[in-house]
C-alpha cells in the first residue's frame, strides 16, 4: 500500500471513525493539505467524505481533482478561509495537515466544533502554537501521527517504528 496510502489511512481513522469502509465518512467534510494529500483524497473520497483540498498551483489542482477532490482551493488566489467556509458552511469535520504551524489559524476558522485536526507532518515549522481562546470555543481534537519511512527506520526494529495512532488533546 505504501507509506502516502499507510499515512492517510491513519489521519482519516484519528477522527470519529476507526476503520475505513465505504460510506464509513458520509455527511463528514474532510479539508486535506499536503504530500499524503492525492492518498487521502482517495481514500476519504470511497469513504464517502466530501473532500476539500487546498492546493498552490493548476497543476496540483488537477492531480487533486484526479483523485477525486470535489472542491479544490488554491491558497495562493483569494482568500482560502472564505472559500473553504463557501463550500463547508456547517465547517470542516477533519483537517489532514502537513503545516500545521502556518495554517493553524486557518484550521481553527474553518473547522466545526469538536472536529479533529490530524497532523502528519511539522512543514513550515516545528513549533504549533494554538491561540487558546478560539482553541476551547472550537474544542478540536488535535492528533498526531508519525509517517514511516524504511531510510529513516533503519535498523529500528519494526514493532518500535509506530507509536500510538493519535496524541489527542481535546
Amino acid at each position: 500500500m505504501g507509506t502516502p496510502f499507510v499515512t492517510a489511512h491513519r489521519v482519516l481513522t484519528s477522527g470519529v471513525v476507526s476503520r475505513l469502509a465505504p460510506g464509513s465518512l458520509a455527511g463528514q467534510a474532510v479539508l486535506v493539505a499536503g504530500a499524503v494529500g492525492n492518498a487521502a483524497i482517495q481514500l476519504a473520497r470511497s469513504a464517502g467524505a466530501t473532500v476539500i483540498t487546498t492546493v498552490s498551483s493548476d497543476r496540483k489542482a488537477r492531480s487533486a481533482r484526479a483523485a477525486g477532490a470535489h472542491h479544490v482551493v488554491n491558497y495562493r488566489e483569494g482568500d482560502t478561509t472564505a472559500a473553504i467556509k463557501a463550500i463547508a458552511p456547517e465547517g470542516i469535520d477533519l483537517v489532514a495537515e502537513v503545516a500545521p504551524a502556518p495554517n493553524a489559524a486557518l484550521d481553527l476558522a474553518v473547522t466545526r466544533v469538536h472536529s479533529t485536526l490530524a497532523v502528519y507532518a511539522d512543514n513550515g515549522g516545528d513549533e504549533l502554537v494554538l491561540p487558546l481562546r478560539v482553541t476551547f470555543r472550537s474544542g478540536p481534537k488535535l492528533a498526531a501521527t508519525k509517517q514511516d519511512s524504511r531510510r529513516q527506520h533503519a535498523g529500528t526494529p519494526k514493532s518500535d517504528r509506530w507509536g500510538p495512532a493519535s496524541a489527542a488533546a481535546s
